[in-house]
């Protein structure tokens, strides 16, 4: 799943990775790209992260955003790749 802001400049998006891991993917207009990986908790499943990418995606910070409903949700999040 991927979502897109309001304003068109931020996008977020995840996908299985060769492992089977997830990764949210965000990108902004500005060119920045950051890769994240993430962990399930033991009895969540992949429709959390849609519902808290869909969430963060209208927020006003939407990295902030991201961090705060994943973690409110108990997904790690952890950075995997900075692109500028």
């Amino acid at each position: 799943m991927s979502y897109h802001s309001t304003d068109g400049r931020h996008f977020l998006g995840w996908r299985l990775n060769p492992r089977g891991r997830i990764e949210v993917i965000y990108d902004c207009a500005d060119g920045e790209r950051q890769v994240f990986e993430v962990t399930l908790p033991r009895q969540g499943d992949e429709a959390d992260v849609t519902v808290a990418l869909k969430t963060a995606v209208a927020g006003r910070n939407v990295l902030a955003s991201l961090y705060t409903e994943l973690t409110a949700r108990d997904i790690g999040i952890e950075r995997k790749q900075a692109c500028a």
